[in-house]
């Protein structure tokens, strides 16, 4: 363990030491990404950190030279259908440099973002731990302290440390250092928790009160949360039932028709063909027999009339 931390100590002490000049303009131009780090908890300065996303791109600049290499000798040996064939790869492999600046840059606030959704849940059961200690009669500070060996909450342990480090190293007081921390995660659960107990004891409040307070709040807006999201996704399930239900009775409804249809044109094209085959076509027996309806009409409209003018002398 002690050789792999002093192997990334090393390379970092190189990139630094080698490229800081590039750390030092990528730190000035996303200002943004030292708070990022610090979110995240990542332990480095952002000049450090972009020393080594420039040391990597360096590296990858290497990529598109050894396909211009490439293209180079197949122009030599090949003529120009070769060098043009390897030469379409140096244009892709020089954004490969760009790409790393922009996924060095992106890295902290997805690491950061993914603590913060992790801590916003740790946070009520944190507060519900240092309240039951308070009840107990010790210091929100020492109970505080005593969540660095809760295994159950890793990024409070990490917040922990933070602020031990910040109370070891510069020598503040502990309200002060947690006011610091908590400015340092913009959080809001967090940050009213730490700096509400920070205001409640410069103004000499009730701080057993608050916690108790903050930590019921905290558990309202949980339950609300949670609530919200089981009928979201119950409304999704009848969403999807309902869908996969009429879907699969429309395409079973599209099956039977598709095959009721074929055999019901062939059967009657099957009949047509025999009966022209015997010598009997039912198109004609049709005509034939509209034919002797319409020469049976007027004989009837005769005797219908015969029958009135009778009736009528």
């Amino acid at each position: 363990m002690i050789k792999n931390v002093n192997s990334v100590e090393m390379i970092r002490d190189f990139c630094y030491a080698y490229f800081g000049w590039f750390g030092r303009i990528l730190s000035k131009t996303f200002d943004t990404v030292e708070h990022d780090l610090e979110s995240a908890y990542m332990k480095i300065h952002a000049e450090v950190y972009f020393s080594i996303v420039g040391f990597l791109s360096v590296i990858s600049c290497m990529v598109p030279l050894a396909f211009l290499t490439f293209a180079v000798i197949g122009y030599l040996n090949g003529g120009v259908p070769l060098a043009v064939q390897r030469f379409i790869y140096v244009p892709i492999s020089a954004m490969f440099p760009i790409a790393i600046i922009v996924i060095g840059m992106l890295l902290p606030k997805m690491f950061a973002s993914s603590r913060m959704s992790n801590l916003k849940i740790e946070i009520p059961y944190a507060s519900m731990y240092i309240s039951v200690m308070v009840s107990g009669g010790l210091s929100p500070f020492e109970s505080f302290l005593r969540m660095r060996n809760m295994n159950l909450l890793p990024n409070m342990q990490d917040e922990v440390s933070r602020i031990e480090t910040m109370v070891m190293s510069t020598g503040i007081d502990p309200v002060s250092a947690m006011e610091q921390a908590a400015k340092a995660v913009a959080l809001k659960d967090y940050n009213e928790l730490l700096l509400g107990y920070a205001s409640s004891v410069r103004t000499g409040g009730d701080t057993l009160h608050y916690l108790f307070n903050q930590t019921h709040s905290m558990f309202r807006r949980l339950a609300t949360t949670v609530k919200a999201k089981g009928e979201t996704a119950a409304m999704l399930m009848e969403t999807y039932t309902i869908i996969g239900i009429l879907g699969v009775l429309g395409i079973f409804l599209i099956f039977v028709v598709g095959l009721s249809l074929p055999t019901a044109g062939v059967s009657i094209l099957d009949s047509d063909r025999s009966g022209l085959i015997a010598g009997y076509s039912p198109w004609l027996a049709r005509s034939r027999d509209s034919t002797m309806l319409a020469e049976r009409c007027p004989n009837v409209c005769s005797t219908a009339g015969s029958v009135k003018s009778s009736a009528g002398t």
